[in-house]
């Protein structure tokens, strides 16, 4: 097992290269890639010779991440691995952790108390609370369950998966397939990469019955309404069927009583903004 945690535990006495080195000497067994390839994955060739104490908190913990790669592990342990780091950094480790996972489809377990950080990385999610497991699913369907915990957040946000149709350059977007539905994300650079994963907050979807054509909203999508309950005071919680996929909206009990909104109904759900989480891999 390759274990890498908050602190980054690296040899002070040692450069990057040593602590690299030092986890290919003890590794458990041979990984099927090579020191080059993980020093490429994590972006690090340019910090081989400095020193620990030289190093950012960000680079540090590439590098540590680099050295339990290294050791041949079966399954990766990050235990809040990216804690008490700066939002950039953040960002640029959860983007090489997505990639490294699709690489090398090496199992990891991720802690963490930050959904955030878990809507980047995980497909399987287990919620505990006071050492007890009280949920545990597929990240998708927990995200969009009015059933979980994860529903009764004032951060509440659906995730889902999407493909790029194409990019616009005259108007610096690019667009996404949902369900056969359109959604428009700032321009993205051009990859091979065609899947995404989204994290669609709730309180960024509103919901009408017509589609509005005199709105600066560029994204509407047509829904179906499938579940709804109270959510905090003067607030309703939605749950839409977007294709199989789900979608949260967090709108005032007023507007349900004026849409007269029920189960089944078919609506459209306009979208603010979207947050693009690091599934479509990572560009230098």
């Amino acid at each position: 097992m390759g274990l890498v945690f908050q602190d980054d535990r690296l040899f002070p006495h040692l450069n990057v290269s040593g602590n690299l080195d030092y986890a290919v000497k003890r590794r458990h067994s041979k990984p099927p890639y090579s020191r080059d390839t993980v020093i490429d994955w994590l972006g690090i060739g340019k910090l081989l010779l400095h020193g620990v104490s030289e190093l950012s908190g960000g680079q540090r913990q590439r590098v540590a991440i680099a050295r339990a790669l290294l050791n041949g592990p079966n399954i990766l342990l990050l235990d809040e691995p990216l804690a008490g780091l700066d939002y950039n950094a953040k960002q640029d480790c959860l983007k090489r952790l997505t990639l490294i996972a699709k690489q090398t489809k090496l199992p990891m377990i991720y802690v963490s108390h930050e959904i955030q950080e878990l809507s980047h990385v995980a497909d399987d999610l287990v919620i505990m609370r006071e050492g007890e497991v009280t949920e545990h699913g597929p990240l998708i369907e927990l995200a969009g369950s009015l059933e979980s915990s994860l529903a009764r957040d004032s951060n509440a946000a659906a995730i889902l998966q999407a493909s790029i149709s194409g990019h616009h350059s005259q108007w610096h977007l690019t667009e996404l397939s949902i369900a056969n539905q359109s959604l428009w994300v700032n321009a993205l650079p051009d990859s091979q990469i065609s899947q995404l994963r989204l994290r669609i907050a709730a309180r960024d979807v509103s919901v009408t019955r017509s589609r509005a054509s005199d709105s600066s909203i560029l994204n509407s999508l047509a829904v179906t309404l499938t579940a709804m309950q109270p959510c905090g005071p003067g607030h309703m919680l939605l749950q839409l069927t977007l294709g199989e996929q789900f979608l949260l909206a967090r709108i005032t009990r007023k507007s349900a009583d004026q849409l007269a909104l029920q189960p089944g109904d078919k609506l459209f759900a306009q979208i603010k903004s979207t947050a693009l989480l690091s599934d479509q891999g990572y560009n230098e």
